[in-house]
């Protein structure tokens, strides 16, 4: 099967609650809006009709929360999310390299972290426009004409769709 590119959707986890102090960063759960949130951009994600064959996370609550919800509007199967620990608190360089190993059988991805890092990838793969935050819960795809995922780096990517919950009035 010869491939047309890759193409990558980077998604900050949604809105997570501070209200349990005695929490670790890690622990926080989704607060009220993230759990409404997530599952309406997965409705919106699911609109964009990709073939989303690899899934990868941060293993953090709030992510695989955020991760759950998303699975079930794009039919993905939740159990086959591949769960990375080098995806929290990760800079650029880390979630780089965790797209550079994406087994090259997948055309399209979806890496769900944590900011800073995933609008400061997202500002690295694409040089079209310049985003000062992708919001919890944004998404934006990133598409690549190569068909080797360890080729990919700063500047090569094609900006798609920006998607973000307040872009609805959510």
């Amino acid at each position: 099967m010869v491939s047309s590119g890759k193409t990558i959707v980077l998604m900050r986890h949604a809105k997570s609650s501070w209200g349990n102090r005695e929490l670790t960063d890690f622990e926080r759960p989704l607060n009220a809006r993230g759990k409404k949130a997530a599952p309406f951009m997965g409705r919106k994600l699911s609109g964009h009709d990709l073939n989303i064959s690899q899934f990868i996370s941060s293993p953090s609550n709030r992510t695989m929360q955020t991760a759950k919800r998303i699975c079930k509007e794009i039919a993905y199967d939740f159990s086959k999310v591949l769960f990375k620990d080098s995806i929290y608190q990760a800079s650029t360089k880390n979630l780089l390299n965790v797209i550079n190993a994406v087994d090259n059988e997948h055309d399209t991805i979806i890496l769900l972290g944590h900011n800073p890092a995933i609008t400061y990838l997202v500002n690295a793969l694409q040089d079209e426009s310049y985003i000062t935050n992708v919001p919890t819960c944004g998404m934006v795809s990133i598409t690549f004409p190569l068909d080797v995922w360890r080729d990919i780096g700063h500047g090569k990517g094609i900006l798609g769709f920006y998607e973000y919950p307040k872009k609805y009035s959510f």
